[in-house]
């Protein structure tokens, strides 16, 4: 849904797959996303946050794997 896709572009950056929507370089509070869209009538059938270490970060920029 569009309407829904611009108001989670004010959080970052989106990516869609299939029926998962990520937002990379997240500016905002979690809760936020939910209660907005909530308002809006969506039902979020799951939510997680998940924040990058800078190590982990900056593997991915290079192509490598941490561990």
């Amino acid at each position: 849904d569009n309407k829904a896709l611009d108001i989670l572009k004010s959080y970052g950056e989106l990516s869609v797959e299939g029926n998962t929507v990520i937002i990379r370089n997240f500016n905002g509070e979690p809760s936020a996303i939910n209660a907005e869209l909530a308002k809006l009538g969506y039902l979020i059938d799951s939510f997680n946050y998940e924040k990058t270490g800078l190590e982990d970060y900056f593997l991915s920029l290079i192509g490598e794997k941490s561990g």
